[in-house]
């Protein structure tokens, strides 16, 4: 370690060209994460604000929430300790006075007071039909309590009795209200036979599922762990798999840098380990110098990257889909510091094939 210290003081400039690399694309990768874990959670906090631990859809929806269609009675076919029907609708609202300003929006239809329904933080929840609570998003975007509000196509406007706390479905701002209400919003003035024909989109589950009845001449239902449901969310995985291929080849790059780096070092210093070599100093002390300095330079580096990504996520507008997750960040750093030591090794082989006289001659 002290051999490595004193290298990086003598050649600090050379040092910390690479540091610098290192810090810049270390600081891309926590960004690129950020952005990762941000666009994952504006896909889907409204869902895991459900704390479900399952969720029933239609076999034929292919796994995906929004082209499930089953009806109000297949809840009875659900034998589950606490279960909760659920429809979605995606559309935009405004307020009755500003139909100029439109706001993307995700409405959730379900019944007052179940755990698919967040809990208001002002005023209270919706109880009759064409009420509504909205997210405090929303609520930042210029909503409030009592105003009234057109979502879409609906003919009769919505009162906005509570606010629940900020939450996120596809990217935008979430509605909640009752069946009766989300049933107008989505088929308009469509008859229905009876409450249990009325239709609606999954079935969000606590607990586990007793039993699963599929009868003869019924809609096929088949249950989704909650990882397997929010993974067919669209969009949600190929975003993820973008992100994580573009950061682990930023790590490869990483390594590549290091590597090449610390090789052209190595050979610019070949006279030097020839005397220490000649001198008696032992290979593996040389080489665990190299590995000392990699490991430096890629610890001090990653450390003063997540540092200027922390910093720089705070100045980021609130529009932005960004997540600091800490955890994810501590695992990615830790892999850019190891790709960095074996970038180091690459140079180790090198050392190990000097010999003390030649390289003395060529000096």
């Amino acid at each position: 370690m002290f051999l490595a210290m004193q290298e990086i003081r003598f050649s600090k400039w050379r040092y910390a060209l690479v540091g610098g690399i290192i810090l810049l694309v270390a600081y891309m990768v926590f960004m690129l994460s950020g952005l990762a874990s941000g666009l994952q959670t504006g896909h889907t906090k409204a869902i895991r604000d459900w704390h479900a631990d399952s969720v029933v859809l239609t076999q034929d929806a292919n796994e995906v929430f929004g082209a499930s269609q089953m009806t109000q009675g297949d809840l009875q076919r659900v034998s589950a300790g606490s279960k909760s029907a659920i429809g979605l609708y995606q559309g935009s609202a405004s307020r009755a006075n500003a139909s100029n300003d439109k706001q993307n929006v995700s409405v959730f239809g379900s019944a007052a007071g179940s755990f698919t329904t967040p809990s208001v933080i002002r005023g209270s929840n919706y109880s009759k039909k064409y009420q509504v609570t909205i997210s405090q998003n929303l609520a930042d975007d210029g909503f409030a309590i009592g105003d009234r509000i057109t979502v879409s196509n609906l003919a009769h406007t919505l009162t906005v009795t509570g606010i629940v706390p900020a939450t996120t479905y596809s990217i935008v701002p979430v509605i909640y209200t009752s069946l009766d209400t989300w049933t107008e919003l989505k088929y308009g003035g469509q008859p229905f036979a009876s409450e249990s024909d009325k239709p609606i989109n999954a079935i969000a589950v606590r607990g586990t599922i007793r039993s699963l009845s599929n009868p003869t001449g019924k809609t096929k239902l088949q249950r989704l762990d909650m990882a397997t449901f929010i993974d067919n969310i669209p969009g949600v995985s190929a975003e993820q798999l973008t992100f994580k291929g573009m950061i682990g080849l930023l790590i490869v790059i990483t390594a590549a840098i290091v590597g090449m780096f610390m090789y052209v070092i190595t050979l610019q210093k070949t006279a030097v380990f020839g005397v220490m070599k000649a001198q008696g100093i032992p290979t593996r002390f040389i080489a665990r110098s190299i590995v000392a300095q990699a490991a430096i330079l890629g610890l001090a580096s990653v450390v003063l990257a997540f540092a200027l990504a922390w910093l720089s996520s705070l100045a980021l507008p609130s529009a932005m889909p960004f997540s600091a997750d800490v955890g994810q960040w501590t695992v990615v750093g830790a892999a850019l510091v190891l790709v960095t030591v074996v970038g180091g090794l690459f140079s180790v082989r090198t050392v190990s094939k000097v010999d003390p006289i030649t390289a003395m001659g060529e000096e």
